[in-house]
């Protein structure tokens, strides 16, 4: 019994989710770029949005389009989702390419120093196995070996 409830409840938030893409995507391809950059972001300001979008898009032609569908209110300098699905549908709804390639241009107009390197993380395409310089040849070995023995932690 519980399994068909809960199989109903994630066909009803696909459902929604798909509605909420698809009203995005009446946007201009400018609106839609706008509204995938605050979707990414963790506190979307006009001035973020500006700056990731670059000069080959107008900022304010395209926020104004967004608002007045209104799939982001401005509050002063702050941008919001007029609702929190319409943020996880956007952003959902691109590729996994396409977020990196959004979180690398964000990191690079961050001003906050976490917020850079959420993105950075973010922009990034897996875990490196190459181990840092060490002077002895032994650290980065036995570093590895106590993460091992360690459960992982250090």
């Amino acid at each position: 019994m519980w399994a068909s409830v809960r199989s109903g409840s994630v066909a009803r938030a696909e459902r929604v989710h798909k509605l909420m893409a698809a009203r995005v995507r009446t946007l201009s391809a400018a609106g839609q770029e706008a509204v995938l950059v605050a979707s990414a972001l963790s506190r979307p300001t006009f001035a973020t949005v500006a700056d990731a979008l670059g000069a080959n898009r107008d900022p304010l032609t395209a926020l104004v389009e967004v608002e007045e569908a209104g799939v982001l209110v401005s509050e002063g300098e702050r941008i919001r989702f007029s609702h929190p699905l319409l943020a996880s549908a956007v952003y959902g709804s691109a590729s996994t390419q396409r977020r990196r390639q959004l979180h690398r241009r964000l990191a690079d107009v961050a001003t906050d120093p976490e917020e850079r390197a959420r993105h950075l993380a973010q922009s990034a395409t897996g875990l490196t196995r190459q181990s840092p310089p060490s002077r002895g040849g032994s650290g980065a070995r036995g570093a590895t070996g106590c993460a091992g023995r360690c459960g992982g932690a250090l």
